[in-house]
């Protein structure tokens, strides 16, 4: 496991981002708190619109990236693949 803001693995985060996509920046903003300092994970983190006077709701459609394959490679040729 990785350990939040004091460091972490590229591979572990991309082995993540292909098991759960991710969305865009513009939908999930920094907010300085994560996994020692309690926020978990919920369709709300992952991307919300809030009005005054309305409160805030998880986006039914957003942009969402992910990765088909991940790894570890050694060499500059396979690298290049």
């Amino acid at each position: 496991m990785d350990s939040g803001c004091d460091g972490g693995d590229p591979k572990n985060a991309y082995e993540w981002i292909h098991k759960n996509n991710i969305t865009d920046e513009t939908c999930s903003p920094y907010q300085a708190y994560g996994l020692d300092n309690g926020v978990g994970c919920s369709a709300m983190i992952k991307c919300k619109n809030c009005l005054p006077g309305q409160g805030c709701w998880a986006q039914a459609r957003a942009k969402i990236y992910g990765v088909k394959e991940y790894g570890l490679v050694k060499g500059e040729a396979a690298m290049m693949n």
